[in-house]
C-alpha cells in the first residue's frame, strides 16, 4: 500500500471542486494527495469520474491515471473499512478491462487495502503497489531489466536441463552477482524474499559449507531471519525456542514452512510466489548437499536438478512478460531451447574461464 498511511483532509483543499464529506471522497482525496506526493503522478494525468462502459451500463470510475493520453491505472475507492474487498477489487479490475478503458492496473483503496493488480497477458496479477511516476515511460526499469538480463546470460545456457557437479558453482556464481543487483526484482517482490536468495546464493557459490563455516552461518542465518520475517506476515512461526541454530535448522525450517505457504498460495502476490518457489529450490539443494557432506565427511558439489534451473526460468518468464510484454522461450519447445543454448555459450565459457572457486 501507499507509504503513507490515511491522513483525513481538510474540505477546503479537495481537488478537481470537490466539497463532499462523503466516506468515499475522503478516500478518494487522500489517494489523489498520495498519487500527487508520493507517487509523483502528474495533475494532469489524473481524472475522476471517468464514464466506462461495462456490458449495456454507463459507469464511473474514481480515479483513471493517464499516460501517454491512455489510461494506464484505474483505482477504485470505498469508504473507510468498507469488508468487501474482492467486490470491489473486481469492480476496479472490470472498469479496467472495459473497451473504453484498457489500463494496465487496476487499485481497490479503502484507506486501510491497497490492492494492486496488473494485466499480464489475459490475467490480472497481484503485484506490491503501482509502479512510481507511472504516467511517464519506464525507460529506466527497462535498462536495468535488459542489465540484469546481460548479467545473466550465462546461467540461460543451462536453461531447462540440470547443471553437472563440476559446472555448478560457476552456476550459483552467475545467479549470485545477479541477484545481489536485481534491482529490476525489487519493485515487484519482497524485500526479504530477496535478500534471503541473494544470502543462499552467496553461500553455494562460495563452497563455504566446507571452507568457511563461521562464513555459511552468518549467512544462512541472514537468510533464516529475512524468511522468518516474511512467513511472519503470514501469521507462521519460523522461530526456534531456545534460539540456538544448527546449519541444518537453519535449512531446514524456513523450507517446510515456505514449502506450506507456496501449497496454499492465498495472499501471496504472484511474483513473490514465483520466487518462493526459486528459494525452496535453492533450499532443497543445499539442504542435499550439507547432508551429503555430513554423511561422507567431505563436501562436493552434486548435479542441480532440472527442476531448479526450471524454477529460474518462470521466474525469468515472469518479468520477461510484466516488464516487457514479450513471452519467454517455451520451455517444451527443444527449436527455442537450442537457439537459447547457443546464444549463450560463449557467455558461459567466458564466465568459466574468470571465475574464482
Amino acid at each position: 500500500m501507499p507509504p503513507h498511511a490515511f491522513y483525513e483532509l481538510n474540505p477546503k483543499v479537495y481537488l478537481f471542486g470537490k466539497s463532499s464529506q462523503q466516506p468515499e471522497e475522503r478516500v478518494r482525496q487522500w489517494v489523489l494527495f498520495e498519487l500527487l506526493s508520493t507517487y509523483g503522478i502528474s495533475i494532469q494525468n489524473i481524472k475522476i469520474e471517468q464514464s466506462v462502459k461495462v456490458g449495456t451500463r454507463t459507469h464511473y470510475a474514481d480515479i483513471v491515471i493517464f499516460r501517454e493520453k491512455l489510461p494506464h491505472v484505474v483505482i477504485e475507492c470505498k469508504r473507510r473499512k468498507d469488508n468487501k474487498v474482492e467486490a470491489g477489487l473486481d469492480q476496479a479490475i472490470s472498469y479496467a478491462s472495459a473497451n473504453s478503458i484498457q489500463a494496465e492496473y487496476a487499485v481497490y483503496a479503502n484507506g486501510g487495502d491497497w490492492l494492486a493488480r496488473r494485466k499480464v497477458g489475459k490475467e490480472w496479477v497481484a503485484i506490491p503497489d503501482i509502479p512510481k511516476r507511472s504516467d511517464t515511460p519506464q525507460v529506466v526499469g527497462l535498462q536495468e531489466l535488459l542489465s540484469a538480463l546481460d548479467e545473466l546470460r550465462p546461467a540461460l545456457y543451462w536453461f531447462n536441463r540440470a547443471v553437472p557437479p563440476e559446472e555448478a558453482q560457476a552456476f550459483f556464481g552467475v545467479l549470485q552477482i545477479a541477484f545481489s543487483g536485481a534491482s529490476f526484482l525489487s519493485e515487484d517482490c519482497d524485500k526479504e524474499l530477496l535478500v534471503a536468495a541473494d544470502y543462499l546464493l552467496r553461500v553455494l557459490s562460495s563452497a563455504s559449507i566446507a571452507q568457511d563455516e563461521n562464513y555459511a552461518y552468518a549467512k544462512l542465518k541472514g537468510a533464516f531471519d529475512c524468511l522468518a520475517s516474511y512467513l511472519a506476515t503470514f501469521k507462521k512461526d519460523v522461530s526456534i525456542p531456545d534460539y540456538h541454530y544448527k546449519l541444518r535448522e537453519l535449512i531446514i525450517l524456513p523450507q517446510m514452512h515456505l514449502d506450506q505457504l507456496v501449497m496454499d498460495t492465498h495472499g501471496i502476490i504472484s511474483a513473490d510466489t514465483i520466487l518462493s518457489r526459486f528459494i525452496l529450490a535453492l533450499l532443497h539443494y543445499l539442504h542435499t548437499l550439507h547432508d551429503q557432506a555430513r554423511s561422507a565427511k567431505r563436501f562436493t558439489y552434486h548435479e542441480v536438478p532440472e527442476v531448479l534451473t526450471s524454477e529460474l526460468g518462470d521466474l525469468l518468464a515472469f518479468f520477461f512478460e510484466i516488464k516487457l510484454g514479450v513471452t519467454f522461450p517455451d520451455k517444451l519447445s527443444h527449436m527455442d531451447i537450442s537457439a537459447i543454448r547457443a546464444s549463450c555459450k560463449n557467455d558461459w565459457q567466458k564466465f568459466c574461464s574468470g571465475f574464482v572457486k
